[in-house]
């Protein structure tokens, strides 16, 4: 049992971690698969398609955990964006692989316009073009023949492309008045009216269309696959060794097994907050990644001084997010920022920069913008306060990208995933300063 847990947990956690994104839950569906399938191997009667049940049985919880997740969405949140940030190597060796950075997150943003169906089939037809599964392996785990998973994954591959076109559009600067009329209404929730309305405004644009040409394939930017993290497997391979034993004592298979994985999970910080937004009308819904202190951040004049960097405050170097030195007046000028209410949420903030330019995020660099006439720009610029991982400090939590918080990397100024690490968190904390201007 340990060996086919060992050899196969891979399998199961990129199948999960490709549908689900980058989400607490998906701990907890790899447990229920795990406990799955050590319940039924006794029924497996070809042990030499092992990996195409276990692929099936994975198939099959994360369409149930798929299915109530958007039932949750139209009642409670939207399902938010899975994204890695690109790398900023200015070298011109890299600069094609930063495209595909960027055109990488761009397909997990798609990612999120599929239906729950759909997502099941990219994430095996992921592995399968990693080489991970077999296409006989992908229909046996779609419980179809041979020919229909081909069909379902071309499907599912057209969708795909429709749904990169209009990541693309959205992002695409300078926008689209046209675009930004058209999605006036919307709450950012990727569904399937959205989708066909957007769809059809891009298919007729001639400023949006070409945002979507040029497009990378999808096959070419599988650049690594998510691997387990290791405390993850050896909780899960420990815990499957023990549950034998416990399940003899009594103690009962799930109990031990859910005990073991939630502790290898928290110790990798895989337990973040849900990548979830929430509706206006909703409730708002701490990170559990901060702490509960009210946040130390108010309207007016303010500089942000890093909480593990002395004396370096962030800045506008031109258009760019900078962490730096403050050691004239021109750099103290343009490390005070005026805190206003939020332009997508006032409950939230949005800063000026001395000119009077709106810090937001662009590719996930912060940047210094003019131009903010539209809901995605507008939602970009807009902060929540949160308390920071050390007393007294702040931490800006990006208004559409719940659980995504700003950070200085190598003098940068970035929005960035919670990664659950000690490192993130000084990183991404900050001390209110009176103007220094």
């Amino acid at each position: 049992m340990e060996a086919l847990v060992r050899g196969h947990l891979p399998l199961v956690y990129n199948l999960v971690r490709q549908a689900l994104g980058a989400r607490s839950e998906v701990d907890d569906v790899v447990q229920e698969v795990l406990l799955r399938a050590v319940r039924e191997l006794p029924k497996l009667r070809a042990p030499e398609s092992f990996r195409a049940w276990l692929a099936a049985i994975t198939v099959r919880q994360v369409g149930t955990y798929a299915a109530k997740a958007d039932r949750a969405a139209e009642r409670i949140a939207p399902l938010e964006d899975a994204a890695w940030k690109p790398g900023a190597d200015a070298e011109e060796p890299a600069l094609l692989r930063l495209e595909m950075a960027q055109q990488r997150r761009q397909v997990k943003h798609a990612g999120r316009w599929l239906s729950a169906d759909e997502r099941a089939v990219l994430s095996l037809w992921w592995l399968e073009t990693a080489g991970e599964l077999t296409r006989a392996e992908l229909a046996a785990a779609l419980r179809v023949r041979v020919g229909h998973a081909g069909v379902r994954v071309r499907r599912m591959r057209e969708q795909l492309e429709l749904s990169r076109s209009i990541v693309a559009a959205l992002e695409a600067v300078p926008g689209c008045d046209r675009l930004s009329a058209t999605i006036a209404d919307w709450n950012g929730v990727p569904g399937p009216f959205w989708r066909k309305r957007i769809a059809r405004h891009v298919r007729s644009c001639a400023v949006c269309g070409p945002a979507g040409e040029r497009m990378i394939p999808a096959e070419r930017l599988l650049a690594g696959l998510v691997a387990v993290p290791a405390a993850v497997d050896k909780a899960v391979v420990e815990a499957i060794g023990g549950a034998v034993t416990a399940t003899a004592s009594g103690i009962g298979l799930k109990t031990a097994l859910a005990g073991a994985v939630t502790v290898g999970a928290l110790t990798v910080g895989l337990a973040v907050a849900a990548d979830e937004k929430e509706n206006p009308d909703q409730k708002e819904q701490q990170p559990t990644v901060t702490q509960s202190q009210p946040p130390p951040l108010s309207t007016g004049k303010v500089s942000l001084e890093s909480a593990n960097q002395s004396g370096r405050y962030v800045a506008i170097l031109g258009d760019a997010g900078v962490l730096t030195d403050v050691s004239n007046d021109t750099d103290r000028k343009w490390a005070t920022f005026e805190v206003v209410p939020g332009l997508a949420d006032r409950q939230c903030y949005s800063l000026l920069a001395a000119d009077g330019r709106h810090l937001r995020h662009l590719n996930w660099r912060l940047r210094a913008s003019d131009e903010q006439n539209t809901v995605l720009s507008r939602r970009d610029a807009t902060f929540c306060a949160r308390a920071g991982w050390s007393a007294g400090t702040v931490a800006l939590e990006s208004y559409n990208y719940r659980g995504w918080f700003l950070r200085h990397t190598g003098g940068e100024m970035w929005v960035d995933q919670f990664d659950g690490s000690a490192e993130f968190g000084a990183d991404g904390s900050f001390l209110t300063r009176p103007p220094l201007d």
